[in-house]
């Protein structure tokens, strides 16, 4: 009967043929027949690990990867941060395995001072779309361990932006990614990023991660319904009185971090929870200039799902910062 279950169960299933070996040897000590029935029952549990889980992975249907690009676009829509994006990105598609491509229009909230794309939210959007990318392979969110973008072109107000993440490699342990946005206007070249997680899951989700596809969405569809993406709300009506253009834009940076200065577009979230502390010491003699000084009380709207500072809003204020 182990023989019989060395075959049914599936590599993640081993732990349990293994658990199940231990136990009926240490009751076979006691009595036969209650070894004989843990032997049964280790193969019972053989059987139902094969129903639930495929014996190798297997690539998902387009459609499977779309609800679970949705599934979790959905639960970040119930999050308090503007840092996942969800209430901009629309989910357009899953083309290719461990590939999706999005869409978000340009609105006063992810601007910069010029009114194009804030470089944030750029990065943002490139942390957000390839962590969907892996879920769409069947991989776990994870955690960043590096990002990066190039910033090739901008967009004026109201332009839709269309989105392509893509897996290159998903590990065992970590995922790399790339991410390319494309004005909708002319198709150009916006920004490109890549992005690295480590993807490990916690033992207790592993398994549900090795569901046979038809069960997953079935449990998603149940357990994960789709929100629909809410109208974002407008950014806050604030004075303006620098000028947008490059004047404007010295002095608008130049007051950046004083109390009662607003903060505009997509700097808004980061309002009385960025400080200027003090001035840097400029080098003398060849030596090294010490940087200026700040102060970041993280709230609610600045940390991700794991109560850590989203990556999003990390890249935000050095974009702002820098």
């Amino acid at each position: 009967l182990h023989a019989l279950c060395a075959v049914l169960l599936t590599p993640r299933g081993m732990y349990l043929l293994l658990g199940a070996g231990v136990v009926s040897a240490a009751l076979a000590a006691v009595s036969t027949r209650i070894a004989i029935a843990a032997a049964i029952g280790s193969a019972a549990l053989a059987l139902i690990a094969k129903g639930l889980f495929p014996g190798r992975p297997r690539k998902l249907a387009s459609a499977h990867r779309l609800q679970r690009v949705r599934a979790l676009l959905s639960l970040l829509r119930g999050g308090k941060t503007p840092y996942d994006l969800a209430a901009f990105l629309e989910a357009e598609g899953s083309p290719d395995d461990g590939k999706v491509v999005l869409s978000l229009t340009l609105e006063p909230a992810l601007h910069n001072f010029l009114r194009s794309m804030h470089g944030g939210a750029i990065a943002s959007a490139v942390d957000v779309s390839t962590t969907l990318a892996i879920v769409s392979a069947g991989g776990f969110p994870g955690v960043s361990t590096s990002l990066g973008v190039s910033y090739l072109a901008g967009c004026g107000p109201g332009e839709k932006i269309r989105i392509e993440a893509t897996v290159l490699k998903l590990g065992a342990t970590l995922a790399y990614t790339e991410c390319r946005l494309f004005r909708g206007s002319d198709g150009a070249l916006m920004a490109r990023g890549w992005h690295v997680k480590h993807v490990v899951p916690p033992l207790p989700l592993s398994p549900l991660l090795s569901l046979r596809p038809a069960l997953a969405a079935r449990l998603l569809a149940h357990l994960a319904p789709v929100r629909q993406r809410a109208a974002a709300k407008a950014a806050a009506a604030a004075a303006e009185p620098e000028p947008r253009d490059e004047k404007g834009k010295t002095e608008y940076f130049g007051r950046f971090g004083e109390i009662g200065h607003d903060l505009l577009g997509w700097d808004a979230p980061l309002q009385d929870a960025l400080c200027f502390a003090g001035e840097g010491a400029a080098a003398g003699g060849g030596g090294v200039a010490s940087p200026a000084r700040w102060r970041f009380k993280v709230g609610p709207a600045h940390v991700n799902g794991y109560g850590a500072l989203h990556g999003g809003c990390t890249a935000s204020v050095i974009d702002s910062l820098g």
